[in-house]
């Protein structure tokens, strides 16, 4: 099947999309930002963390006494 230059250009935007839209979901996000993206408190996070329903290196790192949230992670959490 052959496309049009029009056609082409099309479709090489939408997978550079897709390529940045995984970047996106792959980085790491503050524990305000996973409060905003799941509508809890931060207090309701930490008793998930305690609980262990938010995992260690699954859901949240640990980066020296600050704590960084995996936004795939976050994004396909099932509370």
């Amino acid at each position: 099947m052959e496309y049009s230059d029009k056609e082409l250009i099309a479709l090489i935007i939408k997978q550079i999309e897709e390529i940045n839209k995984e970047k996106e979901d792959d980085k790491l996000i503050s524990e305000n930002q996973v409060s905003e993206l799941l509508n809890v408190s931060k207090v309701t996070l930490n008793k998930w963390r305690s609980k262990d329903i938010l995992k260690k290196n699954i859901h949240y790192i640990k980066i020296g006494r600050s704590l960084r949230y995996k936004k795939r992670a976050i994004i396909n959490f099932d509370s």
